[in-house]
């Protein structure tokens, strides 16, 4: 499957929890179900955890094909990005299409906090040799954060060089359990140290942002279930 990731700012004009309302609460359901979509995660960014990337939220969905190039000629699709001018800022937005390598498999539920960082190779460093140090040197390192529960590299294909100038070569995926073990990693000697020093050996600067996942399309969860987490989410609100 295509991991497919857009990553989005708030509309200016919108307050932030009228951007988490309407991205949750009506942008799933602007159209018909959009048929080529397997999974859905919605991601809202928690800013009081940190990160300098200019995106509020990330949409994670899984297709056969590109999302870019399929989905987005189905009505469901149309409907949704005529919705999107209601809260997203159309000068911050930014598409990939990646396969996953999955490295710490963990059960994934709603309201877990993802920190998400997208990379793109040293200059000067060989895509191949980008590719070693992440999965032979970084990985290791990310083994070690206190509270890990998932842990996933989102690989450009091989393809998408081909097909001209590739903005990010990749996106790394670090899922905690909640909010407070999140903070604990954070402050960890081995997220200060060893994590966010060892980007710099491999990547230029590295644009991420932590966030509250909702899972709102996945295997096994009905829509009675995923109404009442967002009722439920609605009502006690998004952390700042």
């Amino acid at each position: 499957m295509i991991h497919n990731l857009y990553f989005f700012g708030r509309k200016p004009s919108v307050t932030s929890f009228e951007f988490h309302r309407h991205y949750l609460e009506v942008h799933p359901f602007a159209g018909p179900r959009i048929k080529s979509i397997q999974r859905y995660v919605q991601n809202h960014r928690v800013h009081s955890l940190g990160g300098n990337s200019p995106f509020d939220a990330v949409s994670e969905f899984w297709t056969d094909a590109p999302a870019a190039l399929q989905s987005r000629n189905e009505e469901g699709a149309k409907m949704r990005i005529a919705d999107e001018e209601h809260f997203i800022d159309a000068r911050r937005t930014g598409w990939m299409a990646t396969t996953d390598r999955i490295v710490v498999e963990g059960y994934l539920k709603s309201d877990m906090i993802q920190g998400v960082f997208q990379l793109t190779h040293r200059m000067g460093m060989p895509i191949d040799e980008f590719r070693r140090y992440w999965c032979e040197v970084h990985e290791p390192i990310v083994r070690t954060l206190p509270g890990l529960i998932h842990y996933q590299q989102c690989l450009e294909p091989e393809e998408a060089y081909a097909w001209g100038d590739v903005r990010w070569d990749g996106v790394e995926e670090i899922w905690f359990d909640g909010l407070e073990a999140a903070r604990q990693a954070l402050k960890s000697v081995e997220y200060q140290r060893s994590f966010l020093p060892d980007f710099d050996r491999f990547c230029q600067p590295v644009w991420y942002f932590f966030s509250e996942a909702q899972l709102v399309m996945w295997p096994g969860k009905s829509k009675d279930q995923l109404l009442r987490e967002i009722a439920a989410k609605v009502a006690h609100g998004w952390p700042e």
